[in-house]
């Protein structure tokens, strides 16, 4: 998430962190933060999330130029995720 917020500019790309339950019978108790879901709340909340950026009036965002920006520090190379692993 930082390398992201750090990467896109603030005031037009709000960078957002989201925590999605896979399995079909996990309860979030309502005391845990908002951004963590179960699955069968994804749904609504990235609907209502795509309503509220809507009203913002900011427009389409670019996605190519996003991902074109997040690529440039991709590392691709076959043995790239064992070295990453090691690492951490």
């Amino acid at each position: 998430m930082r390398f992201l917020r750090n990467l896109l500019p603030p005031r037009l790309w709000i960078v957002e962190g989201l925590g999605v339950f896979s399995h079909e019978a996990v309860m979030v108790a309502p005391s845990l933060p908002a951004v963590l879901l179960e699955r069968s709340e994804l749904y609504r909340h990235l609907r209502v999330r795509q309503q509220q950026f809507a009203r913002t009036g900011i427009g389409r965002l670019p996605v190519r130029t996003i991902s074109n920006a997040i690529l440039r520090y991709a590392d691709a190379r076959p043995e790239a995720l064992a070295e990453h692993r090691q690492r951490i």
